[in-house]
């Protein structure tokens, strides 16, 4: 397998004990078992999850114990893939059964190494088995130690011991509170950082640090994307402290995990800022932070910023800023409603861009932006007269998918030749999460561009089950990737996307994301021969003209509704992978169109037909949905029943519709049958039957009866291989592939 990184320019826990033969056999079957019967009835053939890993980071140089701890479908799970290669990551192997000389893997255990020349930062792990590559999940890399507590004492009186300089794993437990104590030998500032949602945890940080009887001295706490870093204004006496952890709305278990460290070095930088971390995933991570922090060959930059500007700051204290065009600096709001003014001269009719950058960059701010003309006055004051508001910036979302941003942006066009005045203000003032929130302003003339974030949408007809997906391309089947544009300083050209990096054996059409829409798919099949590949892809945009190309930043889904959040979490991530697996095909396949564009006029209508490819498992009747058609082009359901294998859709083009070239496809639900690892049944039988083979030829020697006693033990092993591997019914929700709708004029 081939772990080379991607041209994007990234490189981008809690120890236990070794099992024991029997331990791991007992605990390989009990999750076994606990997989199958918590296997979800639906999927695109059930993608595998990776929800948590036991350890979510460690200390250059060192090597530890990782499991890939909680999730579905996690069957065989032989490989832990880092997004950067010097990780490693080696299956944890007992030794041979009896009479056979093939060490026996321990299943999603494994021994990581991380080189001590690695940089410190925050990379990425994705599980890969039986059932194909997972999603990722976040894996912390620093220059401190780390400690992993058999148990986190919840009691006041026995907290548990915190090296000063260590990072510390745990799961928050739900209802109750975890306590640390930290000793100071002599007067220091301390710092307190509880690193979670930055590690793909559910919890919110709630954090209290108390003096030696209990008295709290100071608390802080986190919220949806915000971690908790608390830093104490002056040097604390020297002696003992106490630190509370909780899960703010006190929940727990493996989807809490969190890392905590107290530091006497205020300046000690965690992950550090964007900037800073080249070769690793970028410290702001949100899914609407795509339009700032884009990856190019050199790690991430902010689009849209222009070369020869130079970065100024400035604080919510100065007075009006006296500014030339175009301007680039960085300010901050100081939390106590205090606004940011700009003043430079424009000619009439002039026309000017104004971004303001902070919620894409991780601060907890609300920005807006006032925009008005100055009249001067003789003997008062000027005059001024307002010329525009800016608020949100962009509002691209698939309802799953989020990429709504609170940073205003905008473009307004100078009535006359004046002075004009900026105003920028944070109406979120409160001081909970960040006493002062940086933010970047951009005046200047426009640039139109436009940004692209790709991610693979979990299958299903209903937008609110998303969740957290993999990769898993069965031969002859389809996989959907979906592509998110936003346009920016006023873009408003097509984009036509194409995919790099496939592996032989599997093809993507070119989509076309027109004007008028916001995203599209891309399907990618693989061929009924297609070979094992794990490997990671690329999707590019380009306009029509030529001068814009993009490459798309790549996110994930983070986690699904539930645990008391009704919002589907979403983030960046460091590449697109795919896995195609050798051991399946598809049981039904959905083609749609005989060509790859079609014609219709508007106001007229197109018949195009949909044809099925059935296997043993899939000849259950099938339901057809147009997805994501495009405003003022219509069709209704298509059902196939199941003696039938094709079908027709009539494509209507509204009057209203507009003239272009739309990538339509469809999904198609219905149910299938599918055997579970039949190769597990497989295996088992072998080795049952080279212990026979072996009993066979002992005769009369001694060993016949631990022989016997094998045999016993392999039937057992068959029987469960059996059980796991029953056959179910399962309802999918397939793609078809994409066709070019052509709408003219009449």
């Amino acid at each position: 397998m081939d772990h080379k990184q991607t041209r994007l320019g990234f490189n981008g826990g809690r120890t236990k004990n070794q099992f024991g033969l029997t331990q791991f056999l007992i605990i390989g079957l009990t999750s076994l078992f606990h997989l199958a019967g918590s296997t979800a009835t639906y999927g695109q053939v059930e993608p595998t999850q990776l929800l948590s890993l036991s350890h979510t980071g460690g200390q250059k140089g060192t090597s530890f114990q990782v499991r890939s701890e909680v999730g579905n479908h996690l069957i065989e799970v032989d490989q832990l893939i880092f997004s950067h290669p010097e990780i490693r990551a080696e299956v944890v192997t007992e030794n041979p059964r009896p009479f056979s000389e093939e060490r026996v893997k321990q299943f999603g255990n494994f021994t990581v190494s991380i080189p001590n020349t690695l940089a410190a930062g925050r990379y990425e792990a994705r599980a890969f088995g039986r059932n194909g590559l997972s999603n990722p999940r976040a894996f912390l890399v620093t220059d401190q130690p780390h400690q992993s507590p058999a148990a986190v004492s919840h009691q006041l009186d026995t907290p548990t011991d915190l090296p000063l300089e260590h990072f510390s794993h745990a799961d928050a437990t739900a209802a109750a509170i975890d306590y640390y104590k930290i000793q100071l030998q002599e007067p220091a500032r301390v710092r307190v950082e509880i690193i979670a949602q930055r590690l793909d945890s559910r919890m919110i940080p709630s954090c209290k640090i108390l003096d030696s009887s209990g008295h709290q001295l100071a608390s802080a706490r986190g919220a949806d994307g915000v971690d908790v870093s608390w830093i104490s204004a002056d040097p604390l006496p020297s002696g003992i402290y106490l630190i509370a952890i909780n899960d703010f709305i006190y929940r727990g278990g493996t989807d809490y995990h969190y890392q905590v460290i107290a530091s006497v070095n205020p300046e000690l930088l965690v992950l550090g800022d964007s900037e800073a971390s080249q070769g690793k995933l970028p410290a702001v991570w949100a899914s609407r932070a795509a339009s700032t922090l884009l990856a190019d060959d050199n790690g991430f930059r902010r689009p849209g910023v222009p070369e020869n500007a130079s970065e100024q700051s400035g604080s919510g204290d100065t007075p009006t800023s006296s500014i030339e065009l175009p301007h680039l600096s960085r300010r901050v709001f100081t939390g106590d409603a205090s606004k940011q003014d700009f003043e430079f001269a424009a000619e009439k009719g002039q026309t000017i861009a104004v971004e303001v950058t902070a919620d894409r960059v991780g601060q907890p701010t609300d920005g807006r932006v006032l925009i008005q003309r100055v009249e001067v006055q003789q003997d008062t004051s000027p005059k001024l007269h307002d010329v525009a508001n800016l608020d949100d910036s962009q509002g691209v979302s698939d309802g799953a998918m989020n990429l709504i941003s609170k940073d205003p942006a905008g473009i307004f066009t100078a009535p006359e030749t004046s002075q004009y005045l900026i105003s920028v203000r944070d109406l979120d003032i409160g001081k909970t999460l960040q006493d002062q929130k940086s933010f970047y302003v951009r005046i200047g003339t426009p640039q139109p561009t436009f940004d692209l974030i790709a991610y693979r949408p979990f299958s299903h007809s209903d937008l609110n089950q998303s969740q957290p997906t993999g990769s898993r391309l069965h031969r002859g089947g389809t996989e959907i990737l979906r592509v998110m544009a936003i346009r920016k300083d006023g873009w408003s050209g097509a984009i036509q996307v194409r995919c790099e990096g496939l592996p032989e054996g599997v093809r993507a059409s070119e989509v076309r994301i027109e004007a008028n829409q916001n995203f599209a798919q891309i399907a990618l099949t693989a061929d009924p021969n297609a070979a094992k590949s794990v490997n990671p892809i690329e999707l590019i945009g380009r306009s029509d003209d030529g001068t814009v190309e993009r490459r798309a930043v790549p996110a994930v889904i983070q986690w699904g509704k539930g645990a008391g959040r009704d919002f589907i979490q979403t983030r960046l991530t460091d590449s697109l992978w795919l896995s195609v697996s050798e051991l399946d095909e598809i049981q039904l396949t959905a083609q749609l169109g005989t060509a790859e564009t079609v014609e219709v006029k508007k106001g007229e209508a197109v018949k195009i037909p949909v044809k099925l490819g059935r296997q043993e498992g899939g000849k259950a009747a099938v339901v057809a949905r147009a997805r994501h058609f495009p405003p003022g082009i219509k069709t209704a359901d298509l059902t196939i029943p199941a003696e039938n294998n094709e079908g027709e859709i009539e494509i209507k083009s509204e009057a209203s519709a507009v003239a272009g070239t739309y990538s339509l496809w469809m999904q198609v639900e219905t149910k299938i049958k599918v055997q579970p690892n039949p190769q597990a049944i497989e295996r088992a039988q072998a080795y049952r039957d080279l212990l026979q083979k072996e009993l066979d030829n002992a005769g009369d020697e001694g060993n016949a009866e631990s022989i016997k006693a094998a045999i016993t033990e392999a039937d057992k092993a068959v029987e469960a291989a059996k059980n796991a591997s029953k056959e179910k019914e399962i309802t999918v929700f397939l793609p078809t592939n994409t066709v070019n709708l052509r709408v003219i004029d009449p």
